[in-house]
């Protein structure tokens, strides 16, 4: 939802699938005060994350050569390297071997 709620910055190259998710989720994740992010992914084609209600809500494109997708988005992952003085350091590793 942090997509349609025009909060995302990245790529989107199809409808991102929520199930019929409300958006109530991230009330649960506030609870908790110490988080600061959520990963998750599903659709392959799409690779973008935003602030949504002060936690960083990430989703991931497709990694494995299995699967649709790589004639529209390279597959790759995400390196997160936990920084607590600069939270912002994230890179895309792609097939190629580099990280940027």
């Amino acid at each position: 939802m942090v997509w349609q709620k025009k909060l995302a910055k990245g790529i989107p190259k199809e409808p991102d699938c929520i199930y019929g998710g409300d958006g109530s989720g991230i009330s649960a994740l506030k609870k908790f005060d110490d988080v600061k992010a959520c990963f998750r992914g599903h659709d392959h084609v799409n690779d973008f994350g935003g602030r949504w209600d002060g936690i960083e809500m990430v989703y991931g494109r497709a990694t494995g050569h299995a699967g649709y997708g790589g004639n529209k988005l390279e597959k790759g992952g995400k390196l997160i390297t936990a920084n607590p003085i600069d939270p912002k350091k994230t890179k895309r590793c792609l097939e190629d071997g580099l990280c940027r």
